[in-house]
């Protein structure tokens, strides 16, 4: 049994018979949305500008404080992303690995042993997703966005996750004593991700909701099925219990993703607990 409490209760039987439960629902609504989008009738808006995800963002700041129960949270400048942006912070975070001085956080969504970090660099302050959602990067109180072309209904609760990061920054959670102190274990990635992916989720389900437009549905869907099947697949094989082989992830058995982990954590707590499972995590960061 691992010693990592995330890990502990997730490899519950009651965690895995839960994530069987949303994967029943999420496998059956992405194969439904997917039949809809393969025949062209997913309804889809057309891509924003900038300019027009500024003017947008206070409704979407506005969802997320409330959901969260915060309040006096700055608003973060919005920025497309570039390479040139990209490269300005690799090299600026070499400088700051050369000096020894830990000024932030970097994540490379990538699978990591859960043992160990030392594949995960720290540089100053910046959460970059790259990978299957490689879509968003939050750092120094900036949302940057990858690829304005995609639809507005995939982008918009991609900007919520980053928020959320912010947010985290503004209550401490990312701040440069707790990297020094505490954010030196794969934990407490898993749920600094894990509370940002479980808001981005709820974001796409009530703008689905409210806009009568379930492609909020589909894109957040399309992230969320394979990291869910991915871990239950993992756990599983750590329990010993024989997975359910329409959720089996075939040939993955190895290596844990921060982002998965930290998903399915919140959503076992939001069905143990409701969806304040978010506003109490981020009250104490625990």
């Amino acid at each position: 049994m691992s010693h990592n409490p995330i890990l502990k209760k997730l490899l519950q039987p009651e965690s895995i018979s839960v994530l069987e439960l949303i994967l029943e629902q999420d496998v059956a609504l992405l194969g439904r949305l997917q039949k809809k989008q393969d025949d062209g009738v997913l309804v889809r808006n057309e891509p924003l500008s900038l300019e027009d995800y500024h003017s947008c963002f206070p409704v979407l700041k506005t969802k997320i404080d409330n959901f969260l129960g915060v309040q006096d949270i700055s608003t973060p400048q919005l920025y497309e992303h570039s390479t040139n942006t990209k490269y300005k912070y690799y090299g600026l975070g070499a400088g700051v690995m050369a000096g020894g001085v830990l000024l932030g956080l970097y994540v490379d969504h990538h699978l990591i042993p859960t043992t160990s970090l030392s594949l995960i660099p720290l540089v100053m302050g910046h959460i970059k997703h790259q990978g299957d959602d490689c879509e968003g990067t939050y750092v120094f109180g900036k949302i940057e966005i990858n690829d304005l072309k995609r639809p507005r209904e995939q982008i918009l609760p991609i900007v919520g996750h980053e928020y959320v990061h912010h947010i985290q920054r503004e209550k401490g959670l990312l701040s440069l004593l707790d990297l020094i102190i505490r954010l030196n274990s794969t934990e407490r990635l898993m749920l600094l991700e894990g509370h940002a992916c479980g808001v981005q989720r709820y974001l796409a389900d009530q703008y689905a909701q409210e806009q009568d437009n379930e492609a909020f549905l589909y894109y957040n869907r399309l992230l969320d099925v394979p990291k869910l099947k991915r871990l239950y697949t993992w756990l599983c094989d750590q329990s010993g219990k024989k997975p359910l082989p329409k959720f089996e992830e075939k040939g993955f058995r190895s290596g844990l993703e921060v982002h998965a982990v930290g998903l399915g954590y919140f959503l076992v707590q939001e069905h143990d607990n409701g969806l304040s499972a978010y506003a109490d995590w981020l009250k104490t960061g625990n």
